[in-house]
């Protein structure tokens, strides 16, 4: 995002006139495969100094280089996971107290390994006609289809918590760094995928057995939307989409867990 200091009342020739700062990469929820490093790029109009870049709080601004008086860049060896960039300089302006200002911009990114992923992934499986799973209609969306033994329908359950929590983030295999989010507080409302967050509580979901159906299934409740308000959904035909409803004791939000690794169903999520 471009960060322009506004130019208040004074009256400058041009909008070139007036500072700017602007991290040009990486793009907020850029995705990064191994074994590509990093790169962070930031550009100052007239220019920039005092440089800081801090990576999930520690300080890597030794690894920036000036390449021009208003550019620098640095490619970052980053290791797997989901990584929050903070970036900082000092911009001249000379229609500003003190004749520069100190702009913040922060992005976050996830970094994964080469090649398919290769760690254990489960499956949900409705209890309703048909059995269906969840499964990835885009990077946006999620549908509730036939487990064709894909990415698609493979997910990675990340626990929150300690050993015995029931809580956790539900990441695609199909677009690894993008997880199960509720995306409003309206009844009905789809289920989205976005970047992976461990602090944002409308990604998280709780695993509540759900004996009506016997033992091995369980529903998610969104940890967000208040108790009981959104747990996931099978919807209906034609479209299927997995979508929020409050919480019930219907088929359609009774899933089992298959692991995919054995084969076996009936565990824990988590």
């Amino acid at each position: 995002m471009l960060v322009r200091h506004a130019c208040g009342l004074v009256v400058v020739a041009a909008l070139t006139a007036c500072s700017s700062f602007d991290v040009v990469q990486p793009k907020d929820g850029a995705i990064i495969t191994l074994p590509a490093r990093t790169k962070v790029a930031m550009q100052g109009n007239p220019g920039l100094s005092g440089v800081q870049v801090k990576v999930d709080g520690a300080d890597v601004s030794n690894q920036m280089n000036y390449v021009a008086s208003a550019r620098s860049e640095g490619d970052l060896a980053l290791l797997a996971g989901n990584h929050t960039i903070n970036v900082q300089a000092d911009v001249p302006c000379w229609y500003c107290s003190g004749q520069s200002y100190r702009p913040t911009e922060q992005r976050k990114i996830c970094v994964i390994p080469p090649g398919p992923l290769t760690g254990p992934s489960k499956t949900a499986r409705s209890n309703a006609t048909g059995k269906l799973s969840w499964s990835t209609a885009s990077s946006t969306s999620v549908v509730v289809g036939i487990d064709a033994s894909t990415p698609k329908t493979r997910w990675n359950f990340r626990r929150l918590g300690g050993f015995a929590s029931t809580t956790g983030l539900i990441e695609s295999a199909e677009f690894p760094c993008r997880c199960l989010r509720s995306m409003a507080a309206t009844q009905g409302e789809p289920i989205g995928l976005a970047t992976c967050d461990d602090s944002d509580v409308l990604q998280q979901w709780q695993s509540l057995p759900e004996v009506t159906f016997g033992p091995g299934n369980f529903r998610f409740q969104n940890n967000g939307r208040g108790i009981s308000d959104a747990c996931l959904t099978e919807g209906a035909a034609p479209d299927r989409i997995l979508l929020q409803r409050a919480c019930n004791t219907l088929s359609t939000q009774a899933w089992s867990i298959k692991d995919n690794t054995t084969g076996m169903v009936g565990g824990a999520p988590w």
